[in-house]
């Protein structure tokens, strides 16, 4: 991955190391008029923050359109990731059901924490942790912002599906791998599909799809942690509402597809020479 760190424990994000990226031309320019050097620093300062205000923007109006349809394919495909493990409805019961709510918040709690850790506080500010847990962190993001890109339903599935291992070890869920992993390629699969051909919009939830392993991971480890087995009606209830948590909450979407849109520019799609070239590439990408 192209990580821009900076040698302080966190990255550069595309956007700083665009705004601070001279030719050597330009460098030995403002050698020889410093005052020249200091005014057209500022003035590409002052567009970096505006072209960061109207990607922001271009962000919203999206997400803004697609939460609505997030909101209504939530509750569908929360059903249809149930009915794609085998065994999970019959064997779903009451006791399966109380746990879900509180592994549902523990997810969300942890996943906040690690996220936080690898990307910064803000969704708006991204700022890649210099680790390399962190950059792998990122790369899940970058493989389900390609897959919301693609034509093709295969390779998207097959984008998503090398994503999930990388979140278990992101998650320090490795002792889950094994027991998990078939299940969760099963419904993460089906997931995936039903979104890639739903429509041209359900395709951008794709983007989604890290947020929401990276919680139903969480939450495995939290029901493991408190002595559940691993049986196909808890994995399947944790995915379905997980699933439906992140997909039926309107801040959660816009959250997730600003951070996911601003990795994906800081580490893959950075490097346009000019602040007005970055705005141009990230719209006609984005879109």
């Amino acid at each position: 991955m192209n990580i821009y760190a900076n040698g302080n424990g966190r990255g550069k994000t595309g956007m700083e190391f665009e705004a601070n990226s001279y030719s050597e031309l330009e460098l030995d320019y403002f050698k020889e008029n410093p005052e020249t050097a200091s005014a057209f620093k500022s003035n590409r300062k002052d567009e970096r923050k505006f072209n960061l205000k109207q990607t922001l923007q271009s962000i919203h109006k999206v997400a803004s359109r697609i939460a609505p349809l997030a909101q209504y394919l939530a509750p569908i495909t929360a059903n249809m990731i149930v009915n794609a493990l085998p065994g999970a409805r019959r064997n779903f019961n009451p006791l399966t059901a109380q746990l879900l709510y509180p592994l549902l918040r523990k997810g969300d709690r942890d996943s906040r924490q690690k996220e936080a850790e690898f990307f910064g506080i803000y969704e708006a500010d991204i700022e890649i942790a210099n680790t390399g847990i962190a950059h792998e962190a990122a790369l899940t993001e970058v493989l389900a912002a390609e897959a919301s890109h693609t034509e093709s339903e295969s390779e998207a599935t097959a984008l998503i599906g090398t994503a999930l291992p990388i979140t278990f070890r992101v998650m320090d869920g490795r002792q889950l791998l094994r027991p998990v992993l078939p299940m969760l390629l099963v419904a993460t699969a089906r997931l995936v599909r039903f979104l890639h051909r739903h429509s041209r919009d359900s395709r951008r939830l794709l983007r989604l799809v890290p947020t929401i392993l990276r919680r139903t991971v969480a939450s495995l480890l939290a029901a493991r942690r408190w002595g559940c087995p691993m049986t196909s009606a808890l994995v399947g209830g944790v995915v379905a509402a997980q699933t439906k948590w992140v997909l039926g909450n309107s801040q959660l979407v816009y959250q997730s597809i600003t951070r996911n849109a601003l990795i994906r520019f800081s580490t893959v799609a950075a490097a346009k020479r000019t602040p007005s070239g970055y705005r141009r590439s990230f719209q006609r990408d984005f879109f």
